[in-house]
């Protein structure tokens, strides 16, 4: 479920590892609500909207823009036990106006956040038939038979695009590519999906540190300052208090993880025209300062007296 730590009151918390990617867009979009368009004024409206506009941002790239929030059948338990019923008794609930539907969540918001209940799958389920169904969301992917979930648990990154922009594509680059095979002499062409428009909020990825992904403009440089952050494969945010994407030679982020159990805010103070070089694979930085200097390159991150992650 989605519920707050005690301690950092802006964030939620995860008990177990897995569902850190669903966790990690949630608490992004929480971000934007509560602290950069400030139109939620505590932790439970930032939540509520955010579950809505998930929902909300699916429809709109669907054929019929209806949003749906599916729940456990009336009288069902709140913890994981309720998802073993089958889905065909889950309730399905249809809108077609978003203030109608944020309403809707609010007035059901306990049932999202029980620590060891269904709100991760619930949020899942409406997101993909918000967008469409299962047809229109693997309709997203480059390979159609992919799974949200993979092993272990994890977040496919299909999900947590899913999440983040309404889409179950399979890549964060922006737009379309299409691969065709010149050297080879074959017309066989193969179409990637990336992100169609800029994000609300980002993504940033250790991986690009190694070349192994290339994140686009419409992630890197989201319409809010925050950044869904993966790590091999944990997912974390990474964000500003300030209202835009900060352009200063230097400034503050802070990092939250909902796995880690804080206690404090990390706050990191990122200094541009550091020239730090990059740092190769078999040295030991922090991986979060190679993924900040993903989009910052060469910058110095001071920790400002919190561990250093490794």
């Amino acid at each position: 479920g989605f519920f707050p730590n005690p301690s950092i009151p802006y964030g939620i918390m995860q008990n177990e590892g897995g569902p850190c990617g669903v966790l990690a867009a949630v608490q992004g979009f929480i971000l934007r609500f509560l602290i950069h368009e400030e139109v939620s004024k505590s932790f439970d409206e930032a939540l509520a909207r955010t579950l809505a506009s998930i929902c909300w941002q699916a429809a709109q790239q669907s054929d019929e823009k209806h949003a749906y929030v599916c729940l456990p059948p009336a009288g069902a338990g709140l913890t994981n036990g309720a998802s073993s019923s089958s889905m065909e008794n889950f309730r399905l609930f249809t809108f077609s106006d978003f203030d109608a539907l944020l309403h809707f969540v609010e007035s059901k918001l306990q049932v999202y956040q029980v620590p060891k209940g269904i709100g991760v799958i619930l949020l899942v389920v409406s997101a993909v038939l918000s967008r469409g169904g299962v047809a229109h969301t693997r309709g997203d992917m480059d390979l159609q038979d992919t799974s949200l979930i993979v092993e272990h648990g994890y977040c496919a990154q299909e999900l947590v695009n899913l999440l983040m922009v309404g889409m179950a594509t399979s890549n964060v680059f922006d737009g379309v590519q299409v691969l065709s095979d010149v050297a080879g002499g074959s017309k066989d062409e193969a179409t990637m999906k990336g992100i169609p428009y800029r994000g609300e909020i980002g993504f940033l990825t250790y991986y690009e540190h190694f070349d192994y992904f290339t994140v686009g403009a419409h992630l890197k440089d989201p319409r809010n300052p925050v950044w869904v952050i993966c790590s091999e494969s944990h997912y974390s945010v990474l964000f500003a208090k300030s209202r835009e994407v900060p352009k200063e030679r230097e400034f503050d982020l802070f990092y939250y993880d909902e796995l880690a159990k804080q206690e404090e805010e990390i706050r990191l103070t990122i200094t541009t025209d550091a020239g730090v070089p990059k740092v190769s694979k078999g040295d030991m930085a922090p991986p979060l300062e190679d993924t900040i200097r993903t989009k910052w390159p060469g910058a110095s991150i001071n920790w400002n007296g919190s561990d250093r992650i490794l």
